[in-house]
């Protein structure tokens, strides 16, 4: 469906990322609803890759309710609002967050979509990243803000943050068409929250089953990159800001994707 100005069918003047930039692969990370966990998701993924050595930066691009630097421990108001580098993890990560600009988090940001557009624009030219191999876009569902994205931003890949439910499924494979319809490459799908171990008898209870198997027809093309288990001890790790201390072998797979070594040859 789309208006009688046929709006998804126009073409868009894809941004260059601007400032002292060098980026390999530039990967949007999204999904159909919101609670997914797609911003653990994309954390977990910098820190799995920067730990074989890969150059990681982050751009949290969600801007009413950023919780990338959270979840790495960097506090609010780190950086000004006028400072052109992004703030940096303990491990190297890079990270530009509204999290890291706003002085008081329980504060709203009263915007207006056009606003957080042409701010989520202006951190993209103007930011200096440096060299990076991976520059993860944390992109919240269903916005003017993931159509922006989608729209003008050069991406090399997008990856899918999906869990069991039907609603967040069903909405997850609307993404997914979407993104196809800007010719955009979507890299996989992750399964988030797919089973759970027992507190008393440690069994592990999965989540998956037939139906939720035929949920994803439609999805079935795309590879599954990592299945995901609900862990309170993980969780307790990224609340306290240190999923930097996660042990994980997640995701190593994805440079294998893009190739991204060949860039740096």
């Amino acid at each position: 469906m789309s208006c009688q100005l046929n709006c998804g069918k126009k073409t868009h003047q894809k941004l260059l990322i601007g400032g002292r930039s060098r980026i390999g692969k530039i990967i949007a990370i999204t999904g159909g609803k919101g609670g997914v966990g797609k911003s653990v998701i994309t954390s977990l993924m910098a820190v799995s890759l920067s730990n074989i050595g890969y150059r990681i930066g982050i751009l949290d691009c969600d801007f009413y309710s950023p919780s990338i630097a959270d979840i790495f421990g960097l506090g609010p108001g780190t950086i000004s609002k006028d400072s052109e580098y992004p703030d940096s993890s303990i491990s190297g990560i890079k990270i530009l967050s509204m999290g890291l600009l706003k002085n008081n988090l329980e504060q709203p940001l009263v915007w207006r979509s056009i606003a957080s557009c042409t701010m989520l624009k202006e951190f993209w030219q103007t930011t200096h990243w440096g060299d990076l191999d991976f520059l993860f876009l944390d992109l919240p569902n269903n916005s003017d803000l993931q159509l922006t994205v989608f729209q003008e931003f050069p991406l090399d890949g997008l990856i899918l943050v999906t869990n069991h439910q039907r609603a967040v499924i069903q909405a997850t494979k609307n993404v997914y068409e979407l993104a196809g319809g800007y010719n955009i490459n979507t890299l996989g799908l992750v399964m988030n929250m797919a089973s759970f171990q027992c507190p008393s008898c440690q069994s592990k209870v999965g989540l998956r089953n037939e139906l939720i198997t035929k949920r994803l027809t439609g999805l079935s093309q795309l590879p599954v990159l990592e299945v995901l288990p609900f862990d309170l001890s993980f969780l307790s790790i990224c609340e306290e800001g240190k999923i930097e201390l996660a042990t994980t072998s997640a995701f190593q797979t994805i440079p294998g994707l893009l190739k991204t070594n060949e860039l740096f040859c």
